[in-house]
């Protein structure tokens, strides 16, 4: 599975919170090395007292390419919108298998443009997995956080979090 990093931070001197992320990937669908070159979320967790800066909604995007959705782990804050949108010229039926509110929908081929995308708007935190029916191996987790601090970074890659106000 691979790994979503969630930082809570401890009593803050200066007001920032760098890294750099690693996947160790052991497969759900693909073997060995090839989830190394996936996007990951990084979110970082207010500490105790510390003060957000709270940011609009965003709208996100998976795309279903040769019957995958990509990316294929996703962090998002609490509230905000991911468009599904199909690529392929062959139907995708999204269901998720997660606690809270089930979600559906149908996706059109790729030459039927307004068929082709669908939008859910991610309200409860947690984690939604999500599938399709047809296709077995088509697969996205999306994290929903309470938490305006996220970035998405390449295995790699590194991090940075800054401007942060104090806390503990």
């Amino acid at each position: 599975v691979a790994a979503v990093v969630l930082l809570r931070v401890g009593t803050l001197l200066a007001a920032e919170v760098r890294g750099t992320v690693s996947v160790d990937y052991h497969g759900l669908f693909e073997p060995g090395t090839a989830a190394r070159t996936h996007t990951v979320s990084v979110a970082l967790l207010p500490g105790e007292g510390q003060r957000t800066v709270p940011r609009g909604v965003r709208h996100q995007r998976i795309e279903v390419v040769g019957n995958r959705m990509r990316p294929a782990f996703l962090t998002v804050q609490q509230g905000d919108y991911v468009e599904f949108v199909n690529r392929d010229n062959v139907y995708h039926e999204l269901f998720s298998l997660s606690p809270g509110e089930p979600v559906k929908a149908r996706l059109g081929k790729a030459d039927q443009q307004s068929d082709a995308r669908a939008e859910f708007r991610l309200k409860q935190p947690g984690t939604t997995h999500f599938f399709c029916r047809i296709h077995n191996k088509s697969y996205a987790r999306i994290d929903v956080v309470a938490t305006p601090y996220i970035q998405m970074v390449e295995p790699g890659g590194v991090f940075d979090f800054v401007g942060l106000s104090p806390g503990r």
